[in-house]
């Protein structure tokens, strides 16, 4: 399982400390585990979860709140202190 920050590098527990949505990290991090830049992955993300209800449940650096989604061979998990967590769909 990989922990990605806000820079889509590896770590563990990193904090949100930009202010881009959501819906862009969780690209930026699909991204540098595929190895592409983010216009490069091959699936959209409004397929599997709205952008900006995703933003908006994370607007809040602080919130506590936790959502699970599969994306592009991926299971995502976005947590509300900015943290993106990238697992295979594989196992």
């Amino acid at each position: 399982m990989a922990h990605l920050g806000k820079s889509g590098t590896a770590g563990m527990g990193e904090r949100r400390t930009d202010d881009r949505p959501a819906s862009a990290r969780v690209l930026d991090a699909v991204a540098a585990a595929e190895g592409v830049r983010p216009c490069e992955i091959d699936a959209r993300l409004y397929d599997v979860v709205d952008p900006d209800a995703l933003n908006d449940l994370f607007r809040d650096a602080e919130s506590r709140t936790t959502l699970t989604f599969p994306f592009c061979g991926y299971i995502v998990t976005v947590h509300g202190g900015g943290e993106i967590e990238l697992s295979s769909v594989d196992g």
